[in-house]
């Protein structure tokens, strides 16, 4: 019951680690920014903060491990995503991305006739609750010819995830060398012979 009537905590927060102040900073970020833990979900200045990525000019690979995101700010996420000239990295692994997240994402990657693909070479989105049908949904980004690295590890997209991400492969006899799609501990059953 203590836990309850508790009064919410305020803590410190360090002043180069301010959601704020890098909104409006955006000029200063730097090729490689790293977000891990910095709570983002859920607020009008997290969403407003993801968007920002569109318009930044040097920034290249971006990490928001750790910080409570779903599928409401994977509709922010995406359209950062598709609009970004310069993002070629971004890491999305422990949030809470499910299916529908994953879905807005991959419709954001995936290549669109008449269009420029999306230049995102790398998505990591271990340890999420993707499950089969965000897998499939991914398994569309697989034909950017930008794209080299998919980690799905850790999201249960069972056998019915894998049959959509083998059949969303690119179809070319020798692929890039360091072309990589991460599907370990997914649940399988390794006894469906389909």
């Amino acid at each position: 019951m203590g836990n309850v009537f508790r009064k919410r905590r305020t803590y410190w927060v360090p002043e180069n680690k301010r959601i704020e102040n890098k909104v409006q900073k955006i000029q200063d970020w730097k090729n490689v920014e790293d977000f891990t833990g910095w709570n983002i979900q859920n607020d009008k200045k997290g969403h407003e903060f993801i968007c920002k990525f569109q318009f930044c000019d040097n920034l290249v690979e971006v990490n928001l491990s750790f910080n409570g995101l779903g599928d409401e700010e994977c509709q922010a996420i995406a359209i950062a995503l598709r609009a970004s000239k310069t993002l070629k990295r971004i890491d999305l692994s422990n949030n809470f991305i499910h299916s529908a997240g994953a879905a807005r994402i991959g419709e954001a990657l995936t290549p669109k006739s008449g269009e420029g693909d999306p230049i995102l070479e790398e998505l990591h989105l271990r340890n999420n609750a993707v499950g089969a049908e965000g897998a499939a949904a991914l398994a569309g980004i697989l034909s950017n010819k930008h794209f080299k690295k998919l980690t799905l590890y850790w999201n249960n997209i069972r056998n019915q995830g894998l049959r959509a991400i083998i059949e969303g492969l690119p179809k070319t006899p020798n692929p890039p060398p360091d072309y990589r799609v991460d599907v370990r501990y997914n649940g399988y059953n390794r006894s469906d012979p389909t």
